[in-house]
């Protein structure tokens, strides 16, 4: 990339080379000697770090999200207002909100972010594939059941591109992706669209009421007639997706469910209802995939609405060479 920049003697001009990840405001340098630019030099780390703080508005998050510190996060908002001449954050006791100027910004950076996405990727697109580093999170499950063949085939086409998965709730997938923490996660999705967020179906999963499969106390409860469903200790998802099927399932009885435990966690709660803790919704993908033998359906109840799993990331990060090339690699 070249740059005009002024001499040094202010009187002649020359065109100098600047590092990729290096924005340097044309008409400013032109009006450097007329003293109405610092020369301020704009760093695309900076403009990912103010991204993250617009999208969480906190310091400290932005700073996880990004590997920093909030002190550094700090100081790049500090580069990035003296280069624009205006502030683009308000910070007070109510918090961190973005000023006027700020929400223009935003745009500004999320779109040389992508297209600095798109330059990379067409220089890169003859040479043999990626080299970035990319960081995907999904539960164990979601793992091998969904991401294996998806990081197979991404492996096959990018051998060079680095990858590093992180494993927790599937309840935690969105948040993820939102503080910046991962580049893209496996996720149910949600029964609206997310502001901000892009979301790629890949695979969809039955759902079922589930109960303990060896003898003990809900059995005995389950072989009741009639069931005296209001009874029966139920393990729990938190709020979201599986939790609406919960309770549209004992809305059906027009019952409240007995929950006795919510538990985080697909895997944990199919096994809290594999040792006879209670009954619980679940996602077949999961139980197939882990405590098949230890749980089976409550046949009682009418039919769940399956799940769609699949991959999201923040909408403008969709233009990241990376992580367009994983999403693609889901579709086949």
């Amino acid at each position: 990339m070249l740059v005009l920049l002024s001499g040094d003697s202010g009187q002649s001009t020359s065109w100098a080379p600047v590092a990729s990840n290096d924005i340097r405001a044309l008409h400013c340098c032109l009006k450097r000697n007329a003293g109405t630019c610092p020369h301020a030099t704009m760093h695309l780390d900076d403009l990912r770090l103010f991204l993250d703080l617009a999208d969480s508005l906190h310091f400290g998050r932005a700073a996880a999200a990004g590997h920093r510190t909030p002190s550094a996060v700090s100081r790049a908002v500090a580069r990035l207002e003296r280069a624009v001449g205006r502030r683009l954050f308000e910070r007070g006791r109510g918090g961190v909100r973005l000023t006027p100027a700020g929400e223009t910004f935003r745009r500004f950076a999320a779109d040389t972010l992508g297209n600095y996405a798109d330059l990379r990727s067409g220089l890169g697109g003859s040479g043999g594939g990626l080299t970035g580093t990319l960081t995907v999170y999904g539960t164990t499950t979601a793992a091998v059941a969904v991401l294996a063949p998806v990081l197979r085939r991404f492996r096959d086409r990018h051998p060079a591109a680095a990858l590093t998965l992180q494993t927790g709730d599937v309840e935690g997938a969105w948040d993820r992706v939102r503080s910046g923490a991962a580049d893209v996660a496996v996720a149910i999705r949600p029964a609206r669209p997310v502001a901000g967020l892009h979301f790629t179906p890949v695979t969809s999963t039955a759902v079922r009421m589930y109960a303990p499969a060896d003898p003990g106390p809900v059995r005995t409860a389950l072989a009741r007639r009639p069931v005296k469903w209001a009874e029966v200790p139920v393990v729990a998802p938190p709020p979201g997706p599986l939790r609406d099927r919960l309770d549209r399932w004992f809305r059906n009885k027009k019952v409240n469910p007995k929950v006795i435990a919510t538990v985080a966690g697909s895997e944990a709660l199919v096994g809290m209802i594999g040792l006879g803790f209670g009954i619980g919704v679940a996602a077949e993908l999961v139980v197939s995939g882990t405590a098949g033998r230890l749980v089976e359906p409550v046949a009682s109840g009418p039919p769940l609405p399956p799940l769609t799993i699949g991959l999201c990331c923040r909408a403008e990060r969709v233009r990241v060479p990376e992580v367009r090339a994983l999403l693609e690699a889901s579709s086949g």
